[in-house]
């Protein structure tokens, strides 16, 4: 018989992260197909997602004009994120522009 019936604690752990570390790398797709339901329709077409880190959800604007409107519907971007991504427990956001 080959195969152990027990893993060690080094191999439980690496098993564990390996499989954390998939699911971020897929992490940002899935968001991205779900994006326009978390900010809506009056919002999908001027921003997009960029990361969530340390519970912030970047979001980047197309146009600096479009900032205040993002941070206007804050709360309810922030509560969608979170019924969408209950594990990420964003609690924040921040909003930039790469273009202008």
């Amino acid at each position: 018989m080959s195969d152990k019936l027990y893993k060690n604690a080094k191999e439980v752990v690496s098993s564990v992260l390996e499989e954390v570390i998939g699911n971020i790398e897929k992490r940002p797709f899935r968001i991205g197909e779900r994006w326009n339901d978390v900010v809506g329709p009056n919002l999908k077409d001027f921003c997009e997602f960029e990361k969530v880190s340390k519970k912030t959800l970047y979001i980047n604007v197309f146009s600096r004009n479009y900032t205040t409107y993002v941070l206007m519907n804050k709360n309810s971007i922030i509560r969608k994120f979170n019924s969408f991504y209950p594990d990420l427990k964003v609690s924040s956001i921040k909003v930039f522009c790469n273009q202008d």
